[in-house]
C-alpha cells in the first residue's frame, strides 16, 4: 500500500510494520499483529483460486496469532470461520476470536503421538468430514494447487 492510498480497513491499515531507525544502516519492523498480512494473503489466494467465496466456511487449527488474523479478515470478508486449538488458546483469546464471529473448538487431550497438533488436525479432519462444503487453508503447507503430473 502506498503511503498516500486510504486504507480499506483496520486490518489493511495494520498489515505493513512501522519502520524504527536503530542506527544508521539497522532498522527494526514493528507490526501490530505481523500475521495479518500473509492471513490475507492465504485468503486472497485461496479466493483466486476458487476454493472460497463470500459465505465459505473454513476450518484452520491455530494456537493463538494465526487464529486472530484469520478472525479479522474472515469477519472483513464474510467467510465462517472454524478454529480448532488446545489449551494453549487461554480464555480472553477465545473471547476475542469468538467476538469476531469465530467457532473455537479446543481439543483437550494430546495424542499418544504428535500430542497436541496431532489432535487438533484429527479434529480438523473430523469436522471437514462433517462439513463437506468447508475448506482446510492448511497454513502449515503450500497452499499453492498440486502441479498436475
Amino acid at each position: 500500500m502506498r503511503i498516500n492510498q486510504v486504507a480499506r480497513s483496520v486490518a489493511e491499515a495494520d498489515e505493513l510494520p512501522r519502520l524504527i531507525q536503530l542506527s544508521q544502516n539497522l532498522f527494526a519492523a514493528s507490526f501490530f499483529l505481523m500475521k495479518l498480512l500473509p492471513a490475507n494473503f492465504i485468503l486472497e489466494r485461496a479466493k483466486d483460486a476458487g476454493l472460497i467465496r463470500p459465505g465459505s466456511t473454513i476450518i484452520e487449527t491455530t494456537s493463538g496469532t494465526f487464529g486472530l488474523a484469520l478472525a479479522i479478515h474472515c469477519a472483513l470478508k464474510g467467510y465462517h470461520l472454524i478454529l480448532v486449538s488446545d489449551p494453549a488458546v487461554d480464555e480472553s483469546l477465545k473471547r476475542r476470536l469468538e467476538q469476531l464471529g469465530a467457532k473455537v473448538d479446543i481439543v483437550t487431550e494430546p495424542a499418544p503421538e504428535g500430542g497436541f497438533q496431532r489432535s487438533r488436525l484429527d479434529r480438523m479432519a473430523q469436522l471437514q468430514a462433517e462439513q463437506r462444503s468447508s475448506r482446510c487453508l492448511c497454513w502449515w503447507e503450500n497452499l499453492y494447487p498440486p502441479t498436475p503430473h
